[in-house]
């Protein structure tokens, strides 16, 4: 164990959640768990940890191939080659899209105490809207949450068995990843122009 801990990347989970991400940082595997898909692929979401911090994970299809010879598995080291940061649900996912097993570690105990990664963007996203809002009077209060309104009624009359939850799952579309959960593009015409040939 104690080789193991010398070998990990300790803080650059850390170092990736500022945006200074380190080369090929050396993490453990703590959990596995395939994923249901609508469109029946395979996926995996794993939780990664650097003996300092854990973070949620997503294997990419072309990494599949570490589940399915076997060698992913709870507890290993791994070197993750090439990986990138999304920003789902108010948290940073990593989507690993090349990793090497290190096999001649085994499968080891939790290294390290980690603790959740908490991400700078949640913050930063949440603190200027109370910020702004309790800043105003009570009329700015009311301009800022009906634009948010008149965003989530489109979502609930195109699929009313989403509920109200949906008003909360607004991302621009260059923020979409394959990777994350189930999305959906809704978009509304606002100006029909004449028809191209």
């Amino acid at each position: 164990m104690a080789d193991a801990l010398g070998v990990i990347s300790a803080g650059s989970l850390a170092q990736i959640n500022s945006g200074n991400p380190p080369d090929n940082p050396v993490l453990q595997c703590v959990q596995i768990k395939p994923m249901p898909s609508p469109q029946g692929q395979e996926r995996y979401r794993v939780v990664m940890n650097d003996s300092l911090n854990f973070i949620q994970c997503m294997l990419a299809q072309q990494s599949n191939w570490v589940m399915h010879e076997g060698k992913l598995k709870r507890g290993t080291l791994v070197r993750v080659k090439q990986y990138q940061v999304n920003f789902v649900k108010d948290k940073n996912i990593l989507i690993i899209l090349d990793l090497e097993v290190l096999g001649e570690y085994g499968e080891l105990e939790k290294l390290g105490q980690p603790v959740a990664l908490e991400g700078p963007k949640p913050e930063a996203d949440v603190k200027p809207q109370p910020g702004n809002i309790s800043g105003d009077n009570m009329y700015g209060n009311k301009q800022q949450q009906q634009p948010a309104q008149q965003r989530s009624l489109p979502s609930r009359t195109n699929g009313a068995a989403s509920g109200g939850s949906s008003h909360g799952n607004i991302h621009p579309i260059e923020a979409l990843s394959p990777y994350a959960h189930r999305w959906t593009i809704k978009a509304r015409c606002t100006h029909k122009g004449d028809i191209k040939t």
